[in-house]
This record gives C-alpha cells, sequence and structure tokens, in this order.
C-alpha cells in the first residue's frame, strides 16, 4: 500500500544525495554508448548525423527526467539499439520508408502505448504476459541485432529476403573491427573489471583499429542550424500504407511487450522499496514509455525505452527519481561531444550490436530451474524466432510467428476477455505482415 508521505517531496539528505549521485552516474555510463550509436545509424537513412545526435541526447533527457520527476523511479530512458536497427535496416532501408514517415510511426506507436495504459491493458499484461512469448520477442529481437551486426561488418548479405551465401565477404579489416568492438566490451565486462561504460571503450578502441585500416566516416558532425533539421520533419502522407501500418504495429508490439521484462525485473531489483512505489509508479512509468516515443518521433531520435541497463544504478543504490535526474544531467552534458560522433565510421558499430544482441537473450528464463516457467517448447519457439529473424532479415515474420504459437494456444485452451488485446494485436500484426509481402 502507498502512503501519501511516500508522494511527498523529500529533502535528501547529503548521505542519500551522495548514493544518488553515483547510481545516476553508473547508470549514464551503461547507456553513454546510444549517443555515439543511435546518430550513426540514423545517418543511414538520410537523417543529418548532427541533428540526430542533437535528438537522441534531448529526447533521452527530457524522458529520463519526465522519469525521475514524474514517476519518481531511478530508471533511465533513451533510444534502444535494438528498436534503432529495426527504424533504420528494415523500416527505411528494405521497407523502403522515408525517415520522415518512420518517425510518424514511432509517434503513432507512442500514442496506441499511451492509450493501452490509459485502459489498464498494459498492466494487467505485466501479471498476465507468458514468459515464452516474452522470450520470444527478445530472441527475435537478438536474431535481428546480431545479424545487422554481421551485415554491419560487410560480411553478411540479404537478396530476395534471404541470407545470401554467395555473396558472403570476409574482409579481414572488418572483422577485425567487429571482433575488437567485442572483445573489447566483454573484456571490460569481466567480473573483475566490471566497468559500465565497457561498450563505449569498445566503440573507441575499434574506431582506432578502424582508422589503421583506413576505414573513415561519411559523415561529418557539427554545432550548427543542421542539429535542429530533423525536429518536427514529419510525414503522414503514407498513413494507409501497409509498410506504415506494419511499421507503427511493430514498433508498438517491442515496445508494449518488450519493454513488460524489462519493468519487472527492474522492480525486483529494487526489492523492498518496489513494493511501496510499483501500484501507482510503475503505472506513470509507463506513461512515461509511450510519451518518450513522442517526444523521440518528434525531435528525429526513434523509438525510446526504459533502459534494462537502469539495474546498474538500482545495485549501486539508487532507490528514487534522483538517480533518474542525475543520469539526465550526464545526458545534456554530452552534447560537448558532438564533434566526436562524426569521426566514428559506421563499422565501428558492428560489434557492438552483436554484444547487445547477445546481451538481449533472456538468460535468466533459460536457466530458471526453481520455477520452471520456462519450457522446452518455449526454447523452441524462441530459438527460430531468433533464426527466422537472422535468416531472412525480417523481425515482423520471427515476432509474427511467436504471437501466433501462443494466441493459439490461448484460443485452443479457451480465451478469456482479457486475452481479447493478444488477439486482436496478433490478427493485426498477420494481416500488416501479410499485405507488405503482397506489396
Amino acid at each position: 500500500m502507498i502512503t501519501n508521505e511516500t508522494h511527498q517531496p523529500k529533502i535528501v539528505s547529503k548521505a542519500t544525495f551522495r548514493t544518488e549521485f553515483i547510481a545516476g552516474l553508473s547508470t549514464f555510463l551503461t547507456l553513454s554508448y546510444i549517443f555515439l550509436l543511435n546518430p550513426i545509424l540514423l545517418s543511414k537513412t538520410g537523417i543529418n548525423i548532427s541533428a540526430a545526435f542533437f535528438a537522441t541526447v534531448i529526447s533521452a533527457a527530457l524522458s529520463t527526467l519526465l522519469m525521475g520527476f514524474w514517476a519518481r523511479l531511478p530508471f533511465a530512458v533513451a533510444p534502444a539499439p535494438s528498436i534503432t536497427t529495426f527504424f533504420v535496416s528494415y523500416v527505411c532501408i528494405k521497407l523502403g520508408l522515408s525517415w520522415q514517415a518512420a518517425l510518424s510511426a514511432v509517434v503513432l506507436s507512442g500514442l496506441l502505448s499511451i492509450v493501452m495504459t490509459y485502459l489498464s491493458v498494459r498492466g494487467k499484461l505485466i501479471e498476465s504476459i507468458s514468459p515464452g512469448l516474452r522470450s520470444g520477442v527478445l530472441f527475435a529481437l537478438s536474431g535481428f541485432l546480431i545479424a545487422n551486426g554481421l551485415t554491419q561488418a560487410k560480411l553478411f548479405a540479404y537478396s530476395e529476403g534471404f541470407l545470401d551465401f554467395s555473396k558472403f565477404s570476409f574482409s579481414i579489416p572488418n572483422t577485425i573491427v567487429l571482433l575488437v568492438g567485442l572483445l573489447t566490451t566483454l573484456l571490460f565486462r569481466i567480473k573483475r573489471i566490471r566497468f559500465s561504460g565497457a561498450p563505449i571503450i569498445g566503440i573507441v578502441v575499434a574506431s582506432i583499429v578502424a582508422s589503421y585500416f583506413g576505414i573513415k566516416a561519411n559523415s561529418k558532425a557539427e554545432f550548427s542550424s543542421d542539429m535542429f533539421s530533423s525536429i518536427g520533419n514529419l510525414d503522414f502522407s503514407t498513413l494507409l500504407d501497409e509498410r506504415f501500418l506494419l511499421s507503427m504495429l511493430v514498433f508498438f508490439i517491442i515496445d508494449f511487450f518488450g519493454g513488460v521484462g524489462k519493468y519487472i525485473g527492474l522492480f525486483a531489483a529494487m526489492d523492498n522499496k518496489a513494493r511501496e512505489l510499483e501500484e501507482k509508479n510503475i503505472g506513470r512509468a509507463l506513461y512515461v514509455d509511450g510519451i518518450g516515443n513522442i517526444i523521440g518521433g518528434i525531435l528525429g531520435a526513434s523509438s525510446l525505452a526504459v533502459f534494462v541497463s537502469s539495474a546498474v544504478g538500482i545495485l549501486a543504490g539508487g532507490r528514487t527519481g534522483m538517480t533518474a535526474i542525475v543520469t539526465a544531467g550526464f545526458m545534456l552534458l554530452s552534447l560537448a561531444i558532438i564533434p566526436l560522433v562524426g569521426a566514428i565510421p559506421v563499422e565501428v558499430t558492428s560489434g557492438i550490436l552483436v554484444y547487445v544482441g547477445c546481451l538481449l537473450i533472456p538468460y535468466d528464463a533459460l536457466f530458471d530451474k526453481v520455477h520452471r516457467n520456462f519450457t522446452r517448447f518455449d526454447l523452441a519457439v524462441s530459438v527460430a524466432a531468433a533464426i527466422i529473424s537472422f535468416t531472412t532479415y525480417g523481425i515482423d515474420k520471427a515476432i509474427l510467428l511467436v504471437f501466433l504459437v501462443y494466441t493459439g494456444q490461448i484460443v485452443l485452451k479457451g480465451a478469456r476477455r482479457e486475452d481479447l488485446t493478444l488477439i486482436v494485436t496478433t490478427l493485426l500484426l498477420l494481416a500488416a505482415v501479410v499485405a507488405q509481402s503482397l506489396l
């Protein structure tokens, strides 16, 4: 039960502020790489890299401040590499939507998420969604990210919707850059070192190696009026296009269902404090998710999500919104590194994408020997989703498989009223995928 006292502003003691400050800095370090990675990825769609960097920083800072001041939770919000990769590689490059239309789809997915939260649908799903469905979506994202990392390194290529082994190209420089980025990140994450900012170290070291091989960036980021060129640059003219509807729906599903596991894990990490806050504050956090997508879409940063790496700050002692506020402050300070962003070639991000793809795999579910909520059947579906996502570069097909399997189970067992949202979402996703395949 939440008392009124819990929600009144409190004077933070020096000791508490010190703890929350360190927690906020720790959280920032775990996600700071996104301010290098996200603009580089977005620039592939035609968005000016300076604008992409500005939008990434500002949208993340505003959303995280909202999480701190309003939801009063120690969670950070920023563009997730998994969703940005889908935005760039699938929506803009594969489907052919303009980045302006893709940003419009992000905005509408955020509005849809807010509506579903207002109707209490999403909150109920957090308690009722099956581990198999949640895991399947994460595996689909993982397969897609790993495939994108290898493609970014120009090792793999796809033709007519499938992995084309005849176009496999082993490039020694690109392979070395990928491995250096991946292995450096893993090295700084081992138990003895456990440096929160490991991904950004991986990017820096891989950039040095890329420079040695003569791999250079194609774009330049700088302080100029171009920083504001993506703000409000939306295009709803393709609103009824099958590609637009499919993109909006997948953005919504990744945020709506993919965020469920993150919130469960983050609240669990807060232990007893979670029981005091969960009743009211989780509802506000879910609203921040949707609002973050709208902010990200309007500014030009793609879709935003709560970062599961916020758990690092929680483990450092962060328990209140002060942690998120401190994190947002460091985000704003990162505006000073804008000249560095344009100096990093896109190949450098390949190892980090593979790292994040592996990180998304829900290992806790795979090795749950206590509750055994995750069965061999769930594992088979999840692995199949990852394989489909990897071999077809079609995350929509992988997610559709997961939804069809678990919705089919529900229908066969006898659907209840609370299952209607899942059934309708599955039907919409099926219709969108089929329509897009007929284009």
